[in-house]
């Protein structure tokens, strides 16, 4: 068990930064982000939100479960 906390807590190879720790997604993590996705695409096709041509999905810094932010960019 220590050597798996060892490895889903280390950082990503080559990166000095803390903000890259890998964890484990727990089964409310990815219903709710499968929810959130669900609700970003209803708000997509009704044109409340502007359909951007690429999507990310970011960990939120609050370290609670089931808090992940979406956020969409266009090429330059």
């Amino acid at each position: 068990m220590a050597k798996l906390n060892k490895i889903l807590k280390s950082n990503v190879p080559g990166s000095k930064s803390s903000h890259y720790i890998k964890r484990f997604y727990s089964s409310r993590d990815m219903s709710e982000l499968k929810h959130m996705l669900a609700i970003r695409n209803s708000e997509i096709k009704r044109g409340e939100v502007p359909d951007k041509a690429n999507m990310g999905i970011s960990v939120c810094g609050c370290g609670n479960e089931g808090c992940f932010v979406i956020y969409g960019y266009d090429n330059r």
